[in-house]
């Protein structure tokens, strides 16, 4: 069977209102901005309103995404929500999502792939798209990460905010753009390094969890750091080996926007110069499977995005799991 291509079609995000700075912090935690952004490079995230979720947010994007491009929704064949902060743990957020967005013909389906999960997102979607099983696909990125936090741990409580970000891609019998290839790994001898202890079946919701605080995000740091330039590196390396393409022709690099001293710490490693890796943790904090598109929409809002731009996306979250991918901006 012979492949088809994959294009983007249109990026789009949206965050919610309520912003957070580090000095809110500095009120009721044992911290201060500097200490924040010397360790994070965070200076303000997102905080949700009340009765915003996972599928309001990305209700909005995807509205944003059907206006930018001209797709009839019925004409959508997929829809997939990578988040780990799903409306309910059943059915699958995408469900709800695709219903409100009248995308009456389209399958949909969660991945809990955590800050990997855009960069599986994009796997799952090109394999459906480039087998012609569909023509169009909306991947869209929705977080809550600030209902996951500890507030009296000031090591994680700072890193997350809010938000919703995605592209909507569509299957073509040929193109000098798109996706040239994906890199996927994973470890998972390391998963205690990141991980929430309770909620699932191993360690059911019951008051003695709630009571221990077993419901929010534990985190080993240092393994979490090292882990996370290694896997960074190996991802932009064998992405672009797949392809063949040197790493001199690439535009932009969009990485995960977990920590700004891991993503500096793979720039200096591979030499990438500074203007060509875009960072913007800054104003957003860590929201997961939604930085690498909320990332994106910024470049082609900015208007940097030109047909025939190169973009290496590189990724690294809990499990652990990691992986890239390359892609050629134009439709």
């Amino acid at each position: 069977m012979e492949l088809r291509k994959v294009v983007v079609l249109g990026s789009a995000r949206y965050v919610p209102e309520r912003i957070m700075t580090n000095h809110d912090f500095e009120k009721f935690l044992d911290t201060t901005d500097e200490w924040i952004v010397q360790r994070t490079g965070i200076r303000e995230r997102h905080f949700r309103a009340e009765g915003e979720c996972a599928s309001s947010m990305a209700i909005t994007v995807g509205k944003k995404l059907l206006a930018q491009t001209g797709v009839d929704p019925k004409d959508i064949g997929l829809v997939i929500l990578p988040t780990v902060t799903p409306d309910y743990m059943y059915p699958p957020t995408a469900v709800i999502v695709a219903a409100k967005l009248g995308c009456v013909n389209a399958s949909g389906w969660d991945i809990e792939g955590a800050c990997a999960g855009f960069i599986d997102g994009l796997y799952t979607a090109w394999s459906a798209l480039a087998t012609g099983d569909v023509k169009y696909v909306l991947l869209i990125g929705s977080e809550i990460m600030t209902m996951t936090a500890d507030y009296t741990d000031r090591a994680t409580c700072v890193l997350f905010g809010d938000a919703s970000a995605g592209v909507l891609l569509k299957s073509v019998d040929e193109s000098e753009y798109g996706v040239e290839g994906i890199y996927l790994g994973s470890d998972g001898t390391h998963w205690k390094s990141l991980y929430q202890p309770a909620g699932g079946c191993v360690k059911p919701t019951s008051h003695e969890t709630i009571e221990k605080g077993e419901h929010f995000m534990k985190m080993e740091g240092q393994s979490v750091f090292k882990q996370a330039v290694k896997t960074m590196v190996t991802s932009i390396e064998r992405v672009l080996e797949k392809t063949d393409t040197p790493i001199e022709d690439i535009d932009y690099f969009i990485g995960h926007q977990a920590n700004a001293r891991i993503i500096e710490s793979t720039r200096r490693k591979l030499k990438i110069p500074e203007e060509k890796m875009y960072v913007n943790i800054d104003r957003y904090g860590n929201t997961t499977s939604a930085t690498i598109p909320l990332c994106i929409d910024e470049l082609r809002e900015a208007g940097k995005l030109k047909p025939g731009t190169q973009l290496v996306l590189f990724t690294f979250g809990a499990g652990f799991v990691w992986g890239g991918a390359h892609l050629v901006w134009g439709s």
